[in-house]
């Protein structure tokens, strides 16, 4: 293949999680459920990370402090041509022109002055790391602000990269990131889509991106550096994990809209058996400004299923996995109802409508809007979930 294996025994890593903040009026404390820097931690020790070369520090142990003794600590041990590996999972928001990471004893009324900010992270870096190979993670709002990090490193001899839950400018609202994290680090088959047993850089971003777009509606962030391979190898797939691949245009895992009654279904592809594919149903988009009709509201207007090997009976009201032929598979596809400069009306999680013009398109089929009166920032919008504004002011 040509890419570099990600060498564990040549890795310091710090692994940061917090949950709850000192700060109870800034901020809410997250559902344990959603907790997955723990697995992450013990996804780094299961592929022979030595673990005194791995700090994790989780909730109250958390503070700027400790964060900021950990760097030094760590990158002050790491010699030449070794691996270092940033993972922060929390909130994360913009204070003062700069993303903070907040740490458990930040101040949430002056978060670029009392948490990990990104300007802090790239001098630290570049001033204490003599490694070759940097690996940024975050699962936070206004994580994909990684890439300044990444970029400082550009043209130099430190082959940086980074995947993150959100793009630039984008808030993140689930784990579905920090899941797929682990699936990558973990050999998990599903991530290798070209089926070679080999999970790289760039398969585990198509992953992420498509893992994060499709369940939560948003898109994740990734970079590299030039000299960064997108062949490097983060892990071999596990054979108890192994997926099969398949012949024909779907892959096991991939999300395709289905034919049902004459109506189509957002789904995802689970498994393959004598020719028939079983799929599972996607919920309607609950995004973090979810617009009515959703995408997924335009495609999934029907509660049909099919029940293994009988898809001319379709069974209404169920949502169990069902078992579909390829005919009545398809590519999912957006007509999008406006174009840059068009008024648009969005929705609120209150409920509320506001106006917005759309200023910029995608590939990912976003839209960003900005609105009015500018009570919001401008934000990127499924253009799915777009509604043409009407004559009258929502």
């Amino acid at each position: 293949m040509g890419g570099v294996s990600w060498d564990p025994a040549k890795t310091f890593a710090l692994v940061i999680g917090v949950i709850e903040w000192l700060d109870t009026s800034s901020f809410e404390r997250f559902d344990r459920e959603r907790r997955q820097d723990r697995a992450f931690y013990a996804q780094l020790k299961a592929r022979g990370v030595p673990p005194s070369q791995i700090l994790y520090l989780e909730d109250r142990r958390a503070t700027l402090s400790n964060v900021r003794q950990s760097f030094q600590s760590l990158l002050s041990e790491a010699p030449e041509h070794s691996t270092f590996i940033f993972y922060f999972s929390g909130h994360g928001d913009q204070d003062a022109g700069q993303t903070c990471f907040a740490t458990y004893d930040v101040d949430g009324d002056h978060m670029s002055m009392s948490g990990l900010t990104v300007p802090e992270i790239t001098k630290t870096l570049q001033q204490e790391w003599k490694g070759g190979t940097l690996l940024l993670f975050a699962d936070s709002c206004q994580s994909g602000s990684l890439d300044e990090v990444v970029q400082a490193f550009e043209g130099s001899d430190v082959r940086a990269a980074s995947l993150s839950s959100a793009a630039p400018e984008w808030n993140s609202s689930g784990n579905t990131f920090a899941q797929s994290l682990v699936g990558v680090f973990g050999g998990d088959g599903i991530v290798d889509l070209n089926g070679d047993r080999c999970i790289t850089f760039a398969e585990a971003r198509t992953f992420v991106h498509r893992e994060v777009l499709w369940k939560e509606g948003e898109p994740s962030g990734a970079s590299r550096t030039s000299n960064f391979n997108p062949d490097f190898i983060f892990a071999s797939v596990d054979p108890a994990l192994e997926v099969p691949h398949l012949d024909g245009p779907y892959q096991i895992g991939d999300y395709v809209t289905v034919a049902i009654d004459e109506k189509r279904r957002m789904v995802r592809i689970d498994a393959f058996d004598q020719g028939q594919y079983e799929v599972s149903f996607l919920d309607e988009h609950t995004s973090h400004r979810p617009a009515r009709p959703s995408f997924l509201t335009r495609l999934v207007n029907s509660v049909l299923v099919f029940t293994k090997r009988s898809a001319d009976q379709p069974d209404v009201g169920q949502e169990q996995p069902a078992w579909v032929t390829l005919d009545q598979l398809s590519s999912p596809a957006f007509e999008s109802p406006a174009a840059v400069g068009d008024a648009v009306d969005v929705e609120s999680d209150n409920g509320y409508w506001h106006r917005g013009v759309v200023v910029a398109i995608n590939d990912d089929h976003f839209c960003k809007v900005t609105f009015r009166p500018e009570d919001w920032p401008d934000e990127w919008i499924f253009r799915g979930c777009l509604c043409k504004a009407s004559d009258e002011e929502p």
